[in-house]
């Protein structure tokens, strides 16, 4: 009996492993009912019981609630209502009454012997304590929830007050001194201003998509679409969309020929390889070279992005990919790899950082092969496209 309470997951799982037991040990038909502590007890209270146990009406489970109030045994064979359908035992753990065992009030004389009684109670008193635990550790469970659900919180308004207001005030003095009537009149001192402007908004604007794109994916609201993707071209629309962050880096690219298609959505993938370069471009001095690849295993195809910056420290290598987890010196909020961890799980890969090496950081973006690859598409009629053989062709 205690092995299996200790191995139940549920309180209806503890029910269930009491009634059982009872019903060998005892030879009765019992129930178990958990009433609320501040409602009425009624048929929604029984989490197990050996049989129908359709002897329970209105009075009984009043009678139950009775028994439960007062942590005194009711019913048939007691000096509390005994002209009910059935007798009531309460069932008490170490830190007061949790529910009610009940058995029909043909058993009654039988359950309530001397010699078995003491043994009810024992049962009684060990699936209480079972239900006990289940609840401090559910109750320890929310409290660890509500804990790190404040810790994020006061770790997004940290970040959102520090990251977001400082490219805004950097838009603000650039706007006001455009404004300003005794501030810069020559062309190359305005358009200085207004390049700030515009690249402090599409900063904020990154911080702002990524922080609404990390909770999308927190809250599973984002779909994928899957269709046949190629790397290479997943590769070649990150490296253009990253021109600006990897504007001052050397970039090399080494990619496998004829590397198998895969069946992904291709605007994440295209984000997450774009996030690992931007991160690879924020943590590496000017002039860094960085090298982007990519190869096929038995199972998987694998993108590379590795740096010859200073690498990433012992002590931060554990938490490095949870949201808001910044490196010394980055001027994100500490989204891009949780998202980038985020895409490649939800594609049923992973995101690693390779075991340290001499210098720099590799990052591997694991993606898993299809099963199998599409057919070849038609050969084109000689001559041209198939749209050159439609007269009504745009």
């Amino acid at each position: 009996l205690v092995r299996e309470l200790a191995d139940a997951d549920s309180e209806t799982a503890v029910a269930r492993v009491v009634v059982g037991h009872l019903r060998d040990v005892v030879g009765a038909d019992f129930v178990v009912l958990v009433p609320p502590a501040d409602g009425a007890c009624d048929a929604g209270c029984v989490l197990a019981s050996h049989g129908v146990p359709d002897w329970l009406g209105p009075a009984e489970f009043g009678v139950a609630k009775w028994c439960f109030d007062h942590g005194r045994a009711a019913g048939a064979g007691t000096d509390h209502l005994p002209g009910c359908a059935g007798s009531f035992l309460p069932m008490i753990g170490q830190h007061g009454r949790i529910g009610v065992l009940a058995v029909p009030a043909a058993a009654a004389s039988h359950v309530l012997a001397p010699g078995k009684r003491s043994l009810v109670t024992t049962f009684s008193e060990q699936a209480a304590r079972a239900i006990e635990r289940l609840r401090l550790r559910q109750a320890q469970l929310l409290d660890q929830r509500a804990a790190a659900t404040e810790r994020l919180r006061s770790t997004l308004l940290a970040s959102v007050s520090h990251d977001l207001r400082t490219p805004l005030a950097t838009i603000v003095g650039a706007a006001s001194s455009l404004l300003d009537e005794t501030g810069p009149r020559d062309a190359a001192a305005r358009a200085e201003l207004v390049d700030g402007i515009l690249h402090e908004a599409r900063r904020l604007d990154d911080l702002v998509g990524n922080l609404v794109f990390a909770t999308r994916l927190e809250a599973g609201e984002v779909t994928l679409r899957r269709e046949w993707t190629s790397v290479e071209e997943v590769i070649g629309s990150a490296l253009q969309r990253a021109q600006p962050q990897l504007r001052q880096h050397p970039v090399a690219v080494r990619v496998a020929p004829q590397l198998p298609l895969l069946q992904a959505d291709p605007v994440l993938l295209e984000q997450a390889v774009f996030l690992l370069l931007d991160n690879a471009a924020r943590h590496t001095p000017v002039g860094t070279p960085l090298r982007i690849g990519a190869w096929a295993t038995d199972a998987a195809i694998v993108i590379e992005v590795h740096d010859d910056g200073p690498g990433v420290p012992v002590a931060a290598r554990d938490d490095l990919f949870e949201r808001f987890v910044r490196g010394r010196g980055s001027s994100g909020m500490g989204l891009g790899l949780a998202i980038c961890a985020a895409i490649a799980k939800v594609h049923g890969g992973s995101v690693v950082l390779a075991p340290a090496t001499a210098a720099g950081a590799t990052f591997h973006l694991s993606l898993p092969l299809a099963a199998s690859q599409p057919p070849a598409p038609a050969e084109l009629p000689a001559g041209g496209d198939a749209a050159r053989h439609d007269p009504e062709a745009p």
